[in-house]
């Protein structure tokens, strides 16, 4: 059966110049402190994880300049993941970010492969940073509060849906081809939006910072 890795404060790094390394289903990751590292250190590299990932309490924090696959669905720990550093994030749906959700997203990208899903938990932008879609017709629903500065670039064939409350001065690019919609119920927003792609909003909704295409 799966045997278990014990993940603390050391966490893993992954470095080459190119290729891929796999940690594959056979191993279960157990998380020891509140924020494991990964780093994935040189762009063209990718780490994949297809082993389950738990931890009660424990999430993890991941960044470099090359790219993370989690493809679990089923991970459990608790306390969520956050992206910074460049890194480029892979996941098939917001269930292989654990139930603690996407915490932080700083000058980094998350890319969502699979159908829709959705995360509550609070989120802290920073940074150029962006989420892309890669299914047509696909939602990807930010249900938390979400902060910070920096802009957040939306892409691919998708929708972000941001339901949660938002706070900060971070301003959204829409690429062609993505759809932002922000539906949370605020009277007011004063965050910038730009590019091609769709925006949609509150039919009772002011905007009182720039639009522009």
């Amino acid at each position: 059966g799966p045997y278990t890795l014990s993940i603390g404060s050391t966490g893993i790094t992954s470095s080459a110049a190119s290729g891929t390394n796999t940690i594959d289903s056979g191993a279960n990751l157990s998380l020891g402190i509140t924020a494991v590292p990964i780093v994935v250190t040189t762009a063209g590299h990718t780490l994949v994880i297809n082993s389950l990932i738990s931890g009660t309490g424990s999430g993890l924090s991941v960044s470099g300049a090359g790219t993370l696959s989690l493809t679990n669905t089923g991970n459990n720990f608790t306390a969520g993941v956050a992206v910074s550093g460049g890194l480029r994030l892979i996941i098939p749906s917001a269930g292989a970010l654990g139930s603690g959700g996407l915490t932080g997203l700083s000058a980094s990208t998350l890319e969502v492969t699979g159908g829709s899903s959705a995360i509550s938990s609070a989120l802290a932008l920073g940074g150029n940073s962006a989420i892309q879609l890669d299914t047509t017709g696909a939602t990807f629903t930010l249900g938390g509060a979400v902060s910070g500065n920096g802009t957040l670039t939306i892409a691919g064939a998708g929708t972000v849906a941001l339901t949660g409350p938002l706070s900060g001065s971070a301003t959204f690019n829409v690429a062609s081809g993505a759809t932002f919609n922000f539906n949370n119920g605020a009277a007011v927003l004063s965050n910038a939006i730009s590019g091609a792609g769709t925006f949609q909003m509150n039919s009772n909704l002011t905007l009182s910072a720039a639009v522009s295409s």
